[in-house]
């Protein structure tokens, strides 16, 4: 998969628990990282130039106000009726 091809988070064998406190912790070190970000080199990525720390850090801290109170049942998408 390419990096402009979304975001998939396969959870097989793991509990909602686990993987919800995965996702937290994910985004919780994308918000304190500070360095260089791998894999961010024109060598490297040929999005190079889209690379951006400090976006990537507010983005990380908005989601994780969203995402403080997850439980198992914020992974399961409404069906048609419910919406």
């Amino acid at each position: 998969m390419g990096c402009r091809t979304g975001f998939y988070f396969l959870t097989r064998s793991l509990s909602d628990g686990y993987s919800i406190n995965l996702i937290k912790e994910a985004f919780q070190f994308i918000a304190d990282f500070w360095g260089v970000v791998p894999g961010a080199s024109p060598k490297e990525c040929g999005n190079c130039l889209d690379h951006n720390l400090a976006q990537a850090k507010e983005e990380s801290k908005a989601f994780l106000k969203i995402i403080e109170n997850w439980t198992k049942e914020d992974l399961k998408y409404p069906t048609a009726e419910e919406e």
